[in-house]
């Protein structure tokens, strides 16, 4: 309930400051804030239902994962190979999270608010990748509206 509360005052406020932009809104324009908005919806609640069953230590920094994934979602869409320092950060990022979680304490046992933060990180690498293209192709606005209104 919170989160539609959230997203409806947004879109109120986009609108009210942006009406004609958004008035002028294109088909495509629509299909891209759409996704993203959609992609924005996966995020916010994978993070917020998460957060139910891990700490909020584990799911912020679980969730930071999405910056050593963003290399390889991009090599996967764009074919840009990652530099290797990448395969370094990767390595520790994996490596602190084995101790923060305590994984190695409760026998490599993964809690459900972990799992559901890890698959946050990963939907929002993909939406991070997915904005970079969408920012080319529409405007701001009518992409802040739609991930408020959506």
């Amino acid at each position: 309930m919170t989160n539609t509360l959230r997203g409806l005052i947004s879109a109120i406020l986009v609108y009210i400051f942006f009406r004609k932009v958004v008035n002028t809104m294109t088909w495509k324009e629509f299909k891209i804030g759409a996704v993203c908005a959609i992609f924005n919806f996966i995020v916010v609640q994978l993070q917020s239902t998460g957060l139910k069953y891990t700490t909020p230590s584990n799911s912020s920094f679980i969730t930071s994962i999405y910056v050593i994934l963003l290399p390889f979602i991009a090599w996967l869409f764009f074919k840009k190979i990652p530099p290797l320092k990448i395969y370094l950060s990767i390595i520790l990022c994996m490596f602190g999270m084995v101790f923060l979680t305590g994984i190695i304490s409760t026998g490599f046992e993964f809690h459900l608010g972990d799992f559901l933060t890890l698959l946050n990180a990963i939907f929002y690498a993909f939406q991070m990748t997915y904005y970079g293209y969408a920012t080319k192709n529409a405007r701001p606005q009518i992409i802040a509206f739609q991930l408020g209104f959506i």
